[in-house]
């Protein structure tokens, strides 16, 4: 009686639910292929657009070095154009060239000093040309020359006209007494 009944049972599992838990196999086989392809899909997917992220940085990184480089060249370039025409203009100075030509014109620090350079030689031209006024018209015996631009005789330029003034009159002196002891 035992094993009838396992029997019967045997049977009617076999019979019944045999199938069915094979239908489900069937399904659960379906879906975990069906699953499996769209992992795969996913995973492609996936890697073509990492590909297409790692490719746009690429590209942005490269556009960014190329637009730094080229910026970075222009502002040297900008900087060390300015540098050379003040270092020449400086190098002319040095030599006695007031007529120095300085075309930079900007507001910015080189600028500046392009400019205090541009009054420093119009300054010191303008001295040298009085001075050198002066100079000759003592030469040529006019002991009463004076400057009419004694304003520019400032800072250790009021040494010079000092002793300008002295040389005129101690040329006048010894000649007064040259003239005298002729007479």
């Amino acid at each position: 009686t035992g094993y009838a009944q396992y029997e019967t049972a045997y049977q009617i599992m076999k019979e019944k639910y045999t199938p069915i838990v094979d239908s489900i196999a069937s399904h659960l086989e379906e879906i975990a292929i069906e699953e499996e392809e769209n992992a795969k899909k996913s995973m492609s997917t996936t890697t073509t657009l990492m590909i297409i992220a790692i490719v746009s940085v690429l590209l942005v990184l490269g556009v960014s070095i190329i637009v730094a480089m080229r910026l970075g060249r222009k502002i040297a370039k900008s900087i060390s154009n300015p540098v050379r025409e003040l270092e020449g203009a400086a190098k002319q100075l040095s030599e006695g060239n007031l007529n120095v030509q300085i075309a930079y014109n900007g507001k910015d620090e080189l600028g500046k000093l392009a400019d205090s350079m541009r009054a420093s030689c119009s300054f010191m031209q303008e001295v040298i040309e009085d001075a050198d006024g002066l100079l000759k018209e003592i030469a040529e015996g006019n002991f009463n020359a004076y400057t009419a631009k004694e304003n520019v005789y400032i800072g250790d330029f009021k040494g010079l006209l000092v002793s300008i003034r002295q040389l005129r009159e101690q040329l006048r002196n010894t000649l007064t007494e040259i003239n005298e002891a002729s007479s």
